[in-house]
């Protein structure tokens, strides 16, 4: 069996502040429109596995502190991202084991970078190349009614090319996230499941 959904998103943002541009002007206007389209399919394989694919697009405008903290030569743009995942899912009638993987890559993200700007303040600043992907496992084991045993573990790798005085400097993190198991006892079938979780990395 297979399954298709879409969706289209149409924003409209506008930035209404008090400042001089160049022209010595004091009121001013940033209007923001954004379309946010998004797209996926999932496939039930059989009745133990599925699988899913999707992409979307999304824009962030920038907050209120990235305009107050920015002069007309540093005005910050809007953010956007294209993600793209995929997923896979294997389920028995006391067990199940999910993978997902995704790469999601930015257009002007805005990032701190440790410079001050030209008006003396630490702010976000564009970096015109940027990403994060990595891959999720879950899992899950029914042991029996009383008890259940899940766990769940992220991979990532997030890469940013930050230009200083005319110069690209290239940053790259690889992050190893909580791996955490959780066990799910009940006692009797009119009290609240208790759980315990066990972190570590």
């Amino acid at each position: 069996m297979e399954f298709m959904h879409a969706d289209l998103q149409s924003r409209f943002v506008s930035y209404q502040f008090i400042g001089y541009d160049r022209d010595g002007k004091i009121f001013l206007k940033n209007k923001l429109r954004f379309f946010n389209p998004k797209a996926g399919m999932s496939w039930q394989i059989n009745e133990k596995q599925q699988f899913c694919l999707s992409v979307a697009v999304a824009h962030k405008e920038p907050v209120r502190d990235d305009y107050v903290n920015s002069s007309p030569d540093s005005r910050p743009k809007a953010e956007a991202l294209t993600d793209l995942e995929a997923g896979y899912r294997f389920s028995l009638k006391k067990f199940f084991l999910s993978a997902n993987v995704y790469h999601m890559a930015y257009t002007d993200q805005l990032i701190l970078t440790g410079e001050i700007n030209d008006v003396g303040e630490y702010t976000r600043q564009n970096v015109a190349d940027s990403y994060r992907q990595g891959i999720e496992f879950e899992g899950g084991w029914s042991v029996s009614e009383k008890v259940k045993l899940s766990a769940n573990a992220t991979f990532s790798k997030i890469k940013s090319n930050i230009s200083k005085n005319s110069s690209t400097t290239t940053t790259i993190i690889r992050s190893k996230e909580m791996i955490t198991t959780t066990q799910t006892f009940h006692f009797h079938p009119h009290s609240s499941a208790r759980e315990l979780s066990i972190g570590h990395r």
